[in-house]
């Protein structure tokens, strides 16, 4: 560690050996060139060490405003974060809200492992996966859709399983505009994961952020989706407790920053700033979920996109699920259309 490591800092924080922000890139709605940013909760979870050339640029962002309804904690540094998360318990509440819930959806989702997604069609639903092939094409003046084939078709027949993901708005704006904000909604992302689970779907579950800033490279934008859950992954509710703490959540996403130099780097340059004067909370100022469907089926492979909250390109989505609905309304809108696609 560097002589400069910050006062707020400890050897308990484990040091990254990997990037922590796997960068990519997508086409909106608008066909633009956007910036695709992914990490993991499981990252989030780990509150890793800073990266010896960022030592101490930090320690003051640590502080705390206070818990919240499901983990009343009071966070100021990281060893009472990694104490925070250590004793952490996932609110049994909000576990059987969502598994009950998931157990109705089973059945819907059940009818959709039936479907079989066929591509590479020139006839059916555009196949979004293929814009970045359609746009240069038509921008070059050589598109052949017999070549391209940019459509898809879902058909009733045993084959490759359709690919769901969940994006939800996890912009700050919302977080920090109401406690109780990502504790619903990270409840309705679950209970949907899992029931996509229990009826043997691959399914992601992202919180996503748009980004309000200019990016030099990306006219488009950016979203930049946290992952919660992915196929096959094995994640210990336990986990989701950085996501149940504003705080948390948001010293979480700090020591990625100070842990990975190299994305702070890249960042900096995309907003025009120097490297030594790139500060936390610049990085992505979010005020809603971005294109947070297009990101999902380029990023993540997505056949069928639902949305939770403000999602600029929500009517791409297969349904489109307010924030502020109940689950058990939220459970028959999501059947509804699972039964519809089947």
């Amino acid at each position: 560690m560097s002589p400069k490591q910050s006062r707020t800092a400890s050897p308990r924080q484990p040091v990254a050996t990997k990037p922590l922000f796997k960068r990519g890139e997508f086409l909106d709605e608008s066909a633009r060139r956007s910036l695709s940013i992914t990490t993991d909760i499981r990252d989030h979870a780990r509150f890793y060490a800073e990266d010896p050339r960022v030592a101490g640029w930090y320690e003051y962002d640590w502080y705390s405003t206070g818990g919240s309804r499901y983990f009343q904690a009071y966070v100021s540094n990281a060893d009472t974060a990694l104490d925070a998360m250590a004793g952490f318990q996932f609110p049994a509440e909000i576990s059987t809200t969502a598994r009950r819930a998931s157990r109705q959806l089973v059945g819907a989702f059940e009818m959709v492992a039936r479907l079989q997604v066929q591509r590479h069609l020139t006839s059916g639903r555009l196949d979004r996966r293929k814009l970045n092939q359609v746009a240069m094409h038509t921008a070059a003046g050589t598109y052949d859709g017999d070549k391209i084939r940019p459509y898809r078709r879902s058909t009733p027949t045993p084959a490759e399983l359709p690919t769901i993901a969940i994006v939800a708005d996890g912009a700050n704006t919302q977080m920090w505009g109401d406690s109780e904000y990502t504790p619903r909604v990270l409840a309705l992302t679950l209970a949907i994961q899992w029931a996509c689970e229990a009826a043997g779907l691959p399914a992601y579950s992202a919180l996503c952020q748009g980004n309000a800033q200019t990016f030099k490279d990306y006219p488009g934008g950016g979203v930049y989706g946290t992952l919660l859950a992915a196929p096959g992954q094995v994640i210990s509710p336990r986990t989701y407790g950085a996501a149940l703490h504003r705080d948390l959540w948001r010293h979480s996403k700090m020591t990625l920053h100070t842990a990975d130099f190299e994305y702070l780097k890249f960042h900096a340059d995309q907003i025009g700033s120097s490297i030594s004067s790139y500060l936390y909370g610049r990085d992505w100022t979010s005020r809603d979920g971005g294109s947070a469907v297009a990101w999902a089926q380029q990023t993540l492979g997505a056949d069928f996109v639902i949305a939770i909250g403000d999602i600029r390109d929500h009517s791409s989505a297969i349904a489109t699920l307010p924030t502020t609905v109940g689950i058990q309304d939220a459970v028959a809108i999501v059947a509804k259309t699972a039964q519809q696609l089947s």
